[in-house]
């Protein structure tokens, strides 16, 4: 069973009714008395924060950097209008209406990011006397806004996941999970998307729960939209942070001639054959920070250089000339889109065109210009997801298609990518431009 919040996304929804209340999630309403708060700061790019309460000047947490909770602070019970901003930056970056009950804990969560912040208060005071002895409990809340939705696994460490049963399952965006039962010890965490075992976007090798505990597993964003991290939230106790250490590289290969490309990662081949342009890889997984990457074309280094990854992040290497200036690693932003849109990007890997356009229907532009080496992503508007419709990309200053899709319903917060890719003709095409659509969400 998963329970939603009340959170509240911004200023726009900010009389917007809750799609939890408070009582529901395990406290009580009361006319007077006082409550106790605290605020946890998981954003993922605001080191530092300040919450207020209602329209007052001074913060009532100040500095709160991430990963890190602070102490209870006592509030009079009611309804307040919670702020918060960047620390030394008094504009709002997020507002929301919430209430407090009498007598009761809450944690209050800021995460998401500064263009798309978010709050949301965690209630804490289920009874631990219930619990089981030798047992601790764990609910889930999934704080991330493009993720989709999460099956979270606690098993011994050498466990296989593919007929094992998620101890939380299918927790959507935003939404809090019911308490599960489990005997207190140190378990594997891992992470997938809902219903997919094999697609781990987080794995802990060791996580303590403790008898006669309950616990919040946090799951938070990696800025690439796929990874995420995670934290343990102890019921009015302390945090843990687990950082996601991965990042995911793929490789573009449009070399000229059906050059046969080959990108090591420290000595160790990335994919587990070379790939003959025109070609794409899917993404593979590999340690987050700085890496000795050396790509290869027909056998012979074209470039070896260290190449910085970060941790949750996703990148796409294109090879697409045979010296050193043909090799461009690009950032790839697969966060979700918004429920009735589409997110489409362009790369254009071949080294002999000009600009390139992106279409649908070949009548509708949806990204421009885009030259050898580079990629663009556009968010489309509403009008284009769930239809069936074409993709096209022409030269920048043409109106006849260098390459049309197969015809494709473009899915509701889908996330595709289009490749023009050197080297030949794809297989089975008879054009001499190579054109590859890809559904990366």
């Amino acid at each position: 069973m998963i329970r939603s919040l009340s959170v509240r996304r911004g200023l726009a929804l900010l009389m917007a009714a809750s799609t939890c209340l408070l009582a529901a999630c395990g406290s009580s309403s009361s006319s007077g008395g006082a409550a106790q708060w605290r605020v946890l700061n998981l954003t993922g790019d605001l080191p530092l924060v300040d919450v207020y309460s209602d329209t007052t000047s001074t913060p009532a947490f100040s500095g709160v950097a991430t990963g890190v909770v602070t102490n209870y602070s006592t509030i009079a019970s009611g309804t307040y209008v919670m702020r918060v901003a960047a620390t030394g930056n008094t504009n709002t970056l997020f507002s929301g209406s919430y209430t407090l009950s009498a007598n009761q804990h809450y944690t209050g969560l800021v995460w998401g990011s500064t263009g798309a912040l978010q709050f949301a208060t965690l209630p804490e005071d289920d009874d631990t006397t219930l619990i089981a002895t030798g047992n601790s409990q764990v609910r889930v809340y999934n704080a991330t806004a493009g993720s989709g939705a999460l099956d979270v696994y606690l098993t011994q460490n050498i466990a296989d996941l593919t007929n094992a049963t998620p101890t939380v399952s299918g927790v959507a965006s935003a939404a809090l999970s019911g308490y599960k039962a489990l005997v207190a010890g140190t378990y594997r965490l891992r992470v997938t998307s809902a219903g997919n075992p094999g697609d781990v976007r987080l794995d802990v090798p060791a996580v303590t729960l403790t008898a006669q505990q309950d616990a919040s597993i946090i799951i938070t964003s990696g800025s690439g939209g796929v990874l995420v991290n995670g934290a343990l939230l102890v019921q009015q106790g302390a945090v843990t942070t687990y950082g996601n250490g991965q990042s995911r590289l793929r490789v573009a290969a449009g070399e000229p001639g059906n050059g046969i490309v080959s990108v090591l990662v420290d000595g160790v081949a990335l994919t587990s054959s070379a790939l003959t342009s025109p070609a794409v890889s899917t993404y593979a997984t590999i340690v987050a920070g700085s890496h000795t990457v050396d790509v290869q074309l027909n056998g012979t280094s074209i470039s070896s250089t260290t190449r910085s990854f970060t941790a949750g992040a996703d990148y796409t290497l294109l090879a697409y000339k045979p010296d050193a200036s043909g090799v461009q690693l690009l950032t790839d932003d697969n966060l979700l889109p918004a429920i009735g849109q589409v997110k489409m990007r362009l790369f254009n890997a071949d080294a002999s065109l000009p600009p390139l356009t992106l279409l649908r229907d070949n009548i509708n532009p949806l990204i421009g210009d885009v030259v050898p080496g580079t990629s663009a992503t556009q968010i489309t508007t509403p009008t284009v997801a769930n239809q069936t419709s074409t993709v096209n990309v022409n030269a920048s200053n043409s109106i006849t298609p260098l390459y049309t899709s197969v015809p494709v319903v473009l899915q509701s917060q889908g996330v595709y990518s289009v490749f023009m890719l050197g080297g030949g003709s794809c297989p089975n095409s008879t054009s001499p431009y190579c054109g590859v659509l890809r559904q990366d969400r």
